[in-house]
């Protein structure tokens, strides 16, 4: 695998796991995510531009998911998409998705497309979070 992030490595060994030993319940269908407040529309469109072209359609898909992901953690944590420290996240975690799904697809292993789903969407949750800690918590706290 060369010298992959931890955490990409992590999300990787969470998609490649057996779905029957993912203790928790994966949701059927993700659209239902798709508008948790007012402002998510605008927000999507808006960082829709980061969105890799011409990639495959599952591709994209997870893509489109963790995009989705940083739109819900960025709200969470109450900071706005459209400041440019925020936004620098989403192009690093579009390669992150592309790597993981590229080593998936060379190696040929089985795996759960619901999963990868739900973690590409997990994913940019927790890029968001991250995001939150390291330009603003670890400041007021340290």
């Amino acid at each position: 695998m060369g010298a992959v992030k931890t955490d990409k490595r992590q999300l990787l060994s969470l998609i490649l796991r057996d779905p029957a030993e993912v203790p928790v319940a994966l949701p059927s269908n993700l659209r239902e995510k798709e508008q948790p407040f007012p402002e998510f529309p605008d927000w999507m469109a808006g960082l829709s531009q980061y969105l890799p072209p011409d990639v495959d359609e599952a591709l994209g898909e997870f893509q489109y998911c963790a995009l989705m992901g940083v739109v819900v953690g960025l709200k969470d944590r109450d900071l706005s998409p459209f400041v440019a420290d925020h936004a620098e996240i989403i192009p690093p975690l579009m390669e992150d998705i592309r790597s993981v799904y590229d080593q998936i697809m060379a190696s040929g292993a089985d795996f759960s497309h619901e999963d990868f789903i739900y973690r590409a969407f997990d994913y940019g949750i927790h890029k968001a979070y991250y995001l939150d800690w390291d330009r603003y918590m670890s400041h007021e706290m340290y």
